[in-house]
């Protein structure tokens, strides 16, 4: 069974976009993620793995919505081959 998460996706989402705002602002990317773990109070490596919880949940969906492109072209193409033989 999942963790329960302290903080709900939206503030999840959010404070990934803060990340990537303020990162330019600093001189890498660990120090925006810090600013922000402490804004919000957290710690940094849960704001890191914040971001990459998001970022794999981003790939999984664009994944599947290719996968369903493609098993949707695969019936057309079925369907077509059976009509014209």
């Amino acid at each position: 069974m999942p963790r329960a998460t302290r903080f709900p996706p939206e503030v999840r989402e959010r404070t990934v976009r803060m990340v990537e705002t303020q990162t330019p602002a600093h001189p890498s990317e660990w120090p925006a993620i810090k600013s922000i773990a402490e804004k919000i109070g957290c710690t940094p490596e849960t704001q890191r793995s914040m971001r990459s919880d998001l970022a794999l949940d981003a790939l999984e969906r664009a994944l599947h919505d290719r996968d369903q492109d493609g098993a949707f072209a695969t019936l057309e193409w079925v369907a077509w081959y059976d009509i014209s033989a």
